[in-house]
């Protein structure tokens, strides 16, 4: 039997809203080059890290594959950037203690 292009879609749509039944899954077993593609991967990264100059592996996160290590630990701002902070997270707060002194009207 031939399928058109409405079966596909429909064969589609059946499988996207079904829970994941034996007879969809399609199991491709892995083969020894995929093992030894890992072994050749795992072998670069590993190369490469040890390449990296020492302060830089401290700053790299793997979790994110970025050098955000001291990201937000620098404490260098500036007074117009304190008071911008301060302006922001305060907001709320003085709103409503200023509703309370206006007994709850705006």
């Amino acid at each position: 039997m031939m399928k058109d292009m409405i079966d596909k879609r429909n064969e589609r749509e059946r499988i996207a809203r079904s829970i994941i039944k034996y007879w969809n899954v399609n199991y491709i077993p892995r083969t020894q080059a995929d093992f030894g593609m890992q072994k050749q991967t795992a072998e670069a990264e590993n190369a490469q890290d040890q390449t990296m100059d020492p302060n830089m592996q401290e700053d790299y996160n793997k979790a994110t594959n970025a050098y955000s290590g001291k990201y937000g630990q620098e404490k260098d701002l500036d007074e117009v950037t304190k008071d911008q902070i301060d302006k922001i997270l305060h907001e709320k707060a003085e709103h409503i203690h200023q509703l309370f002194e206006n007994g709850g009207v705006e």
